[in-house]
């Protein structure tokens, strides 16, 4: 694997997280997620015999697996740093707000999850820490819409959101800035 120059992970409560290593601007593209795409019976069976759940809802019907790299230990917060764009079959964890090297970086769970069979009890605490944690449909309606403006919902989400509320699509997402090495 190649070294991440804007990432590394370190020891949180609980194991593992990601840090920068630096300042990162809004917009900056970090790392890219990869891993293995499982259909509902696939990732019910490769639960039973998962220690950590590593696995993350790309569809309605379609979960990626854990890669063994860097992207497996991204953590949620409740008011994050980063999230996820989606473009095509690429998923790409995006910088949303600016933030120090040092920093935790972190994407909302909820933004990608529904009908998936996990929930959490969260202690990212921050100030807007919801606590327990499942779905998209369990955000508050403003934060599906700043996600939704911020263009970090998995398209699947997007689509329902707009669907259900008569929205626009978000335009897509530019970056003046490659994906660093990871």
């Amino acid at each position: 694997m190649t070294r991440n120059t804007l990432l590394e992970c370190r020891p949180v409560a609980g194991g593992l997280g990601v840090f920068a290593r630096r300042a990162i601007k809004p917009g900056r593209r970090l790392l890219r997620f990869t891993g293995p795409v499982l259909d509902r019976k696939a990732l019910e069976a490769a639960l039973e015999n998962a220690a950590v759940d590593s696995f993350l809802q790309i569809s309605s019907c379609s979960y990626m697996g854990p890669s063994g790299g860097i992207d497996d230990y991204v953590n949620h917060s409740c008011e994050p740093n980063c999230g996820l764009r989606f473009l095509g079959s690429r998923i790409f964890l995006t910088a949303i707000r600016p933030f120090s090297g040092g920093e935790q970086v972190t994407f909302d769970y909820a933004s990608t999850q529904n009908a998936y069979p996990y929930r959490f009890f969260c202690g990212c605490g921050t100030a807007g820490c919801r606590g327990d944690i499942g779905d998209f449909d369990d955000l508050p309606y403003s934060l599906q819409l700043k996600y939704h403006e911020l263009g970090v919902l998995a398209p699947y989400l997007a689509v329902r959101l707009i669907r259900r509320m008569g929205l626009r699509r978000p335009a897509p997402a530019r970056s003046q800035e490659t994906v660093a090495t990871g």
